[in-house]
């Protein structure tokens, strides 16, 4: 291996941080609110996450009171098989809000890591897999 190559794998990980990193920027006001649909997820999360919390398992229905109250919504059932109660696992202990966020930034290094790896098996230069212009 040469020098160049040594030298470009120990910057390897700064790289993989700003590839991963940058994209995620406007995640990063932490009181910040998206669309609709954000705020929806957000408290499905944390429904789910307070839910497990008491009952040491994740709802089939949502129970809610208030004025636009709903018994026995099957939400959850049709829509919530994998991803609220994953992340119910996070939110039991982290803000619903935080808690998509850092499945946000594992999910875009994972999706960083399988195009790397899938590149690199196709012979592409660690430095051109990675995202990285060409210097």
């Amino acid at each position: 291996m040469t020098s160049r190559w040594r030298a470009w794998l120990s910057w390897s990980w700064l790289v993989t941080t700003l590839v991963v990193a940058l994209p995620l920027l406007r995640l990063w006001p932490l009181d910040g609110q998206f669309v609709n649909d954000w705020t929806n997820h957000e408290w499905l999360i944390g429904y789910t996450g307070e839910y497990l919390r008491q009952h040491g398992t994740v709802p089939v229905v949502v129970n809610t009171t208030g004025p636009v109250g709903s018994v026995g919504m099957p939400f959850p059932i049709f829509y919530g098989t994998l991803f609220y109660p994953v992340m119910s696992i996070l939110a039991i202990w982290l803000d619903p809000g935080l808690a998509i966020r850092l499945v946000v930034v594992i999910v875009g290094w994972l999706q960083l890591r399988t195009i790397r790896g899938a590149l690199t098996r196709l012979d592409v230069p660690p430095w051109r897999s990675t995202g990285s212009p060409a210097w």
